[in-house]
């Protein structure tokens, strides 16, 4: 564990991530460039400032393996692994609007309406480099002290990174009879403004599906 991180972002060891994130925010807030104040100082301590966040987050990426809970209306959870489905289905589409995410799929009408499926996913999250900016600091030459403002990385400038994630979904029967569920907040994701799409899943059944030799 790296102390030396904790202390240059006035932190207790162990901080947790959202208080990492948030001293962070506050230094750069005073330190980042493009405030045109402190010169080469100011540079040096957003500088310090990031490299401790940089390796704090890693540690935390690290060590927060687990799998999280979400909330959405038909009680989805993650997996780590591609489990098979319970119910099996096929894709048929998928689109996407806004930050909205639909996906089209078809599968055999089960005896029970209340059943489960396993849907594929990507998870969007701020990027944790750049904090959902979209930029970091580049040297404006190879080994220079002069840093300017460059497009991330890690996210290619758009402040949030996807990875691929499964969710495992709890269809009740009236989401069934339906035909549509929703689930919220795995969708797209825009950092700068906070807001997170859907997923909305439409079903269509079928008589069989078709068998991979």
């Amino acid at each position: 564990m790296n102390v030396r991180a904790y202390q240059e972002l006035n932190l207790r060891q162990g901080a947790s991530e959202s208080e990492i994130k948030a001293a962070f925010r506050k230094l750069a807030k005073t330190h980042h460039p493009d405030t045109g104040a402190g010169g080469a100082a100011n540079v040096a301590k957003f500088r310090s400032a990031y490299q401790a966040y940089s390796e704090l987050m890693g540690y935390k990426v690290k060590a927060d393996g687990k799998a999280r809970q979400r909330g959405p209306e038909a009680q989805a959870t993650e997996a780590k692994a591609a489990p098979v489905s319970p119910t099996p289905f096929r894709f048929e589409g998928q689109r996407k609007l806004g930050l909205d995410v639909y996906l089209d799929i078809a599968l055999v009408r089960p005896e029970s309406l209340g059943f489960t499926i396993v849907l594929p996913f990507t998870a969007h999250e701020a990027c944790p480099r750049c904090l959902g900016q979209g930029q970091t600091l580049g040297r404006l030459s190879p080994g220079g002290d002069v840093y300017r403002p460059q497009s991330c990385p890690k996210c290619q400038g758009r402040g949030s990174v996807g990875r691929n994630e499964f969710l495992t979904v709890n269809v009740t029967e009236e989401m069934a009879q339906r035909g549509k569920f929703r689930l919220r907040g795995v969708g797209g994701y825009l950092p700068k403004q906070a807001k997170r799409g859907d997923l909305i899943v439409s079903l269509r059944w079928v008589d069989s599906l078709p068998v991979d030799n």
